[in-house]
Parts: structure tokens; sequence; C-alpha cells
């Protein structure tokens, strides 16, 4: 019988530092003890300055032609100095982008379970055979974070490698050309990445005796990662709520409920959270292709 499971894929920005456990965090959202139970897949980034380095190994050649092309055409000026620089301070590209991948929910699978090492063992073969189905993303860092009180999940930082470019450097960094380098050209470029993506995991899923099961994001529209944690966090600030028993012979500024017309509320109300979070979701998007 196969084992059921969600399949979520989030898109964020990433931190090296985070994804490391070297980060200093007010808020630290893992447990010390069991950062040794963390997986690596691919740790080639640790931090800036291997970061810096990769960006070197990846782009050196043609900062080289790009600076030289500049200068021949008697615009020195228009040299630049150091890549990694430029793109940590751009304002539209950013120095590497993340995917985090997570299959099944704490609802329906026990952590620390045999359930959860199957969902292990094929988020590692997600991990492993990244860039054999995304050869424009190239991966600086992927971890399973077992450390954590939800269920394990897949941290994927990557860089976006587009080339043949006329404008600017021949190789450069860029989402929307590394896309279209992989074949997606069209606006709606990402979703149709993430169709294929998630098809692509969902086989992998079933070679390990899992069937993909819609998750309760509607199939995880919403895939920004910041705008998926504001949604969760509103929600849970909802949850908190509850009815007030009727207290006879007092005076109360508080609004009573009974039991379903406060379910009610909180129904409309998570409906309102996930309509508003898909129209931000819809709007980044759009920024993204607008580049």
């Amino acid at each position: 019988m196969k084992l059921k499971a969600t399949l979520t894929l989030n898109k964020g920005r990433g931190s090296l530092t985070h994804n490391a456990r070297t980060a200093h965090e007010k808020e630290q959202t893992w447990s010390d003890d069991l950062v040794q139970q963390n997986i690596w897949i691919n740790a080639r980034c640790m931090n800036a300055n291997d970061l810096r380095g990769m960006y070197k190994d990846i782009f050196s050649d043609a900062l080289d032609a790009y600076n030289a092309k500049q200068v021949q055409k008697g615009h020195s000026e228009r040299q630049i100095d150091d890549y990694y620089d430029k793109i940590k301070h751009s304002k539209q590209e950013h120095l590497t982008y993340s995917f985090v991948y997570q299959i099944g929910e704490l609802d329906h699978i026990v952590k620390g379970s045999e359930d959860e090492k199957q969902c292990i063992d094929a988020l590692e073969d997600i991990a492993k055979s990244f860039e054999e189905r995304n050869h424009a993303f190239k991966v600086a860092q992927s971890v399973i974070h077992n450390d954590e009180k939800g269920i394990a999940h897949l941290h994927l930082v990557f860089i976006p490698v587009s080339s043949g470019n006329k404008r600017g450097l021949e190789t450069k960094n860029s989402f929307v050309g590394a896309l279209k380098d992989m074949g997606y050209k069209d606006k709606d470029n990402f979703k149709q990445w993430r169709t294929t993506e998630v098809e692509a995991c969902n086989q992998i899923m079933l070679e390990h005796g899992i069937e993909r099961v819609q998750s309760k994001n509607h199939d995880n529209l919403i895939h920004d990662m910041d705008i998926y944690k504001q949604m969760k966090a509103e929600e849970e600030q909802m949850a908190q709520i509850t009815p007030k028993k009727t207290i006879l012979g007092r005076m109360t500024d508080k609004v009573e409920l009974s039991t379903v017309q406060h379910e009610t509320l909180l129904r409309m109300a998570k409906k309102g959270l996930k309509f508003d979070a898909t129209k931000n979701q819809l709007a980044k998007d759009a920024q993204i292709n607008a580049k």
C-alpha cells in the first residue's frame, strides 16, 4: 500500500548561513542537539566567501570578455570590477534563489517515523537530480533539515545562469533568462517550470512508493516563501481566537460568539487570507516576469 503525502514547493532567496546553522538568530527555529541529523547533499557554498568563489568560477570568463569589449569601444568606465558585488547591490537580481521542498505534513505523518524516512529518501533523490532537470540553475547548497519541529524539508539554494546574451555579460545571473534557456519563454514561464518540476518530483515520489495528494494550500499556488510564512502566521493567530462563554450579570465590551458562529467566522477569514496571499503572489510573479 502506497504512502499518501502532499508535496509543497516554495520559492525564496535562501540563506546559506541559516541553512548551515551558523547564523545567530534571535528566534532560532532549530534544536542544536538535532543539527547532526541534517542531511547534506551539496555543501559547495557555506558562506558568502564560498559563494563569491562560485561566482568567479561561473562568470569570470564572461566578465573578462565584457570588460575587454568595453575598453575596445572606448568605454572603459563601463567595466565591472566585481560581478558578485554588482549583483549583490542590484535592485533586480539576487545573488541566490531558493526552493524549499517538503513531502508530507505533520497532520498526517509522524515526525521520526518510517513514513517520514520514506519521504526523506525521496527528497534526497529530488535534490541529487535537480541540475539534471534544470541545467541553468547551478546549485550552491542543498540540505535536508531534520532539526526543526516541523516535518523534514529540503532547502536548495542556486544561482540562475543565463547564457548567449547580447546585452551585458554573455553569461550572467538572470532568473528569467535561465528559465528561457530551459525552454520556458512565455509570461507564465515560472508557472510552466513549476508544473514540470512538480511532475518530475511526483515521479520520484512514486518510485519511493509515495502517492502525491493535493495539499491544503490548493496545490501550493502560493509558492513564495515569505508570502506563505506570512499567511501561516496569520492563520496561527486566528486559531488562538476562541468563542467566549456568556457571563450573566456582567457588562463586557467583548463580542461573544457561539461555537458555530466562531467556526464560520474563522472559515471565512482563512479564505480571505488565502485570497490576499494569492493576489500578492500573482503580483510578485508579474514583477519578476517584467524584468
